[in-house]
């Protein structure tokens, strides 16, 4: 269990429409309608599971999940992890994160096509008055 105490405090404040200021960066965040997330472990983490209303589960397959991992850490990426890669493979395979989500985007997709499908998503909610 990965402790996101601090992840849930800021969802916490920020869904009773307060500012939250974040810890590191000291950037103020303001409260809005909808509050954007990566949650990794999406509804399947205690600490922020009763804060999700809704989740969107972007289906990256594993090797280009690497891929991007590596290359946007090139300059600290820990091989050693690379090496191990083959008999850690079974912690990423995110079953149990697929079930439990409302939508499931393709992770192949271009980022600009995952923002339209995700517009798309929240327009049809908006509509139907979700929210």
């Amino acid at each position: 269990e990965f402790d996101y105490s601090e992840l849930a405090n800021a969802l916490k404040t920020l869904k009773l429409n307060q500012a939250y200021t974040h810890p590191i960066s000291n950037i103020i965040i303001n409260p809005t309608p909808i509050i954007f997330a990566d949650l990794p472990l999406g509804r399947r983490h205690t600490q922020t599971e009763r804060l999700v209303d809704l989740f969107i589960h972007v289906d990256v397959p594993l090797d280009i999940a690497l891929c991007r991992r590596i290359t946007r850490n090139t300059d600290v990426y820990n091989f050693e992890e690379l090496e191990n890669y083959q008999s850690l493979r079974k912690l990423y395979v995110m079953d149990d994160i697929r079930e439990s989500s409302d939508f499931i985007l393709d992770g192949e997709l271009k980022i600009t096509d995952l923002v339209s499908a995700v517009g798309f998503i929240l327009r049809k909610l908006s509509v139907r008055g979700w929210f």
